[in-house]
């Protein structure tokens, strides 16, 4: 859903900065509220940046990867204290009992197999 969202904004934004651009009278009036906005000497500058930005947002859209995003319940161990913590409770990574860096659980005895514990 993110992604669209994002797609929807990018492609309005850049509409809106091409539009500013290639519109010769880059005036805006409000017969109901009576004031008006003139972008005549500033057209060009509204217009690349609402396109960049709107650039920006598609760029952004395209590289969403929703499998990318953490898992709340993700587990994490301790090296040292070798606790296991859940990132919800340690959003930093960091272990509340020493304040070292945390590992993911998946794969950490493959990474140190003198942990494992013999039978």
């Amino acid at each position: 859903m993110r992604s669209a969202n994002y797609s929807t904004l990018g492609f309005l934004l850049l509409v809106l900065g091409v539009s500013i651009i290639i519109k010769s009278d880059s005036a805006f009036y409000s017969d109901k509220y009576g004031f008006n906005i003139d972008l005549t000497e500033y057209k060009y500058l509204f217009g690349f940046l609402l396109s960049a930005l709107g650039m920006g947002f598609l760029r952004t859209s395209m590289g969403y990867d929703p499998e990318k995003e953490h898992d709340e319940n993700e587990a994490f161990i301790c090296l040292q204290c070798r606790v296991p913590i859940c990132r919800r409770d340690a959003p930093d990574l960091k272990c509340k009992e020493c304040g070292r860096d945390l590992e993911s659980v998946k794969g950490f005895f493959e990474r140190h197999p003198e942990l494992k514990e013999k039978n």
